[in-house]
């Protein structure tokens, strides 16, 4: 598993905590939401979306395993499945999932199969954002060559 995503995870996932220690439920973080200001965490996100592209570009330029490419994007699905209480956690997790196609090439047709299947699974057609829908027809795709 890359150790370089799990810490850029946790950073995000510690920043966030510090804002929800400083910030809990006070009048501001209300009127924000109310008047639909960009949360705090949502100021978070480009950071954390441009590290975890940076990473997964890496990945890209030298040779990564199929199985290594599943595991992170299994990896990936569960983190954003551990957010269910936290929506605004959850799109940030669900956001960076669209890095992912740079890396469906490196994907045996098994192994791209089995990830269609659980992105497919996890999102259902009512649920999914359009990366879903483009990363499971890219992994269709992928498990057919």
């Amino acid at each position: 598993m890359n150790q370089k995503i799990i810490m850029i995870y946790q950073d995000f996932l510690e920043e966030v905590n510090k804002l929800d220690s400083n910030d809990a439920h006070n009048l501001v973080t209300l009127v924000r939401t109310f008047f639909r200001r960009p949360s705090d965490v949502e100021k978070l996100l480009p950071d954390f979306d441009e590290r975890v592209g940076n990473e997964l570009n890496l990945l890209t330029e030298q040779y990564v395993e199929s199985a290594e490419v599943r595991e992170l994007a299994e990896w990936m699905l569960d983190q954003t499945g551990a957010q269910n209480d936290n929506p605004q956690i959850q799109y940030a997790f669900i956001a960076v999932q669209r890095h992912l196609t740079q890396l469906i090439s490196f994907l045996t047709f098994e192994d791209a199969a089995c990830l269609a299947d659980r992105f497919a699974f996890t999102f259902p057609k009512w649920k999914r954002f359009p990366i879903h829908t483009e990363l499971i027809a890219k992994l269709k795709n992928q498990s057919k060559k």
